[in-house]
């Protein structure tokens, strides 16, 4: 019988004492057995360190670095995995037992270059919320093309989306491939459409294998920062990297709405005094973007333009 390739699982690691622990057992009781777990301590000062050295199991692989965010803890681990296949988990997330025979299956079975699953949104108390929601339920499995995946990703209500996640990719395929580092959100759909554009095949699951936890800390639910605003770079980063000018014109459309989204979120959680920061930068993206896709949005920019320009 021939042995199931290896395949890497890349965890990075930043302060998650608390949660960690619960991930880590998951990834460990997979049905499929073959796998490297590189956990990638990314500078952390609470007992994240003490949490993954209990472990004992050879298939863990610990690195330690300092504190350099997201991007460069998975980078360390893509420099180090040894696996023919990657996916990634975020700790504090939970994946059932069968989360990488699935992804390893679709991809093996549909001779594809990328696969991905569908996935639950959890919130801290365990409640699962209405998939249909945030993304579009498939009932099959769904090929896609170079072409039509790229399109797909930019969506903003699409079958899929630009996590890193819930995804298996072929190392070879990555090859030099990594995550930019200075952006610090959405980072993720920037690797993954620079590697789609590498991909002949893509396939889409319609099982659900992993749950991306929603807690107080995360990101998308912090105040206004420079780590958000770079988002809005790495949509325009992809929308100078399209060729397809139907692509271009969505993905304006959703930079558009994006900005909107931004300044109001800037104006409600930043104080008088921060929000100068980032008033020109703004006010610079809302003259730019102005692609709307209905009266609503049109009149919602100039509310915030008329706020904006009085801080």
């Amino acid at each position: 019988m021939n042995k199931k390739p290896l395949i890497s699982v890349i965890l990075p690691a930043y302060n998650v004492a608390r949660n960690i622990q619960n991930t880590l057992e998951d990834i460990l009781s997979q049905s499929y057995k073959n796998i490297e777990i590189l956990c990638v301590n990314d500078g952390s000062t609470d007992a994240t360190e003490e949490v993954i050295k209990a472990f004992v199991d050879p298939r863990i692989r610990y690195f330690s670095k300092s504190n350099g965010g997201v991007s460069s803890a998975r980078n360390m681990g893509l420099d180090n995995a040894e696996g023919e296949y990657i996916s990634f988990v975020d700790p504090g997330d939970r994946v059932d037992k069968d989360f990488i025979f699935y992804l390893y299956d679709l991809l093996a079975s549909t001779n594809s270059d990328l696969s991905i699953c569908s996935y639950n949104f959890e919130v801290e108390s365990g409640e699962l919320l209405e998939r249909e929601k945030y993304y579009e339920v498939v009932n099959e499995n769904v090929l896609f093309s170079r072409e039509t995946a790229l399109s797909e990703i930019i969506k903003t209500y699409g079958k899929f989306c630009g996590h890193v996640w819930d995804k298996m990719f072929k190392r070879k395929l990555i090859g030099a491939l990594r995550f930019p580092e200075n952006i610090h959100n959405c980072e993720d759909t920037l690797f993954d459409v620079a590697y789609i554009k590498k991909c002949n095949r893509i396939v889409l699951g319609p099982e659900t294998h992993y749950n991306y936890v929603q807690d107080s800390n995360s990101v998308t639910r912090r105040k206004y920062s420079e780590k958000f605003f770079t988002s809005l770079i790495a949509w325009e980063m992809i929308l100078n990297d399209l060729d397809d000018s139907r692509d271009q014109e969505i993905l304006k459309k959703r930079i558009t709405n994006d900005v909107n989204a931004h300044a109001q979120l800037a104006w409600k959680t930043l104080s008088k005094e921060e929000r100068k920061k980032f008033k020109d930068r703004l006010l610079t993206w809302m003259k730019k973007y102005q692609y709307f896709d209905g009266p609503k949005a049109r009149a919602k920019r100039m509310v915030l333009k008329t706020l904006w320009r009085m801080t």
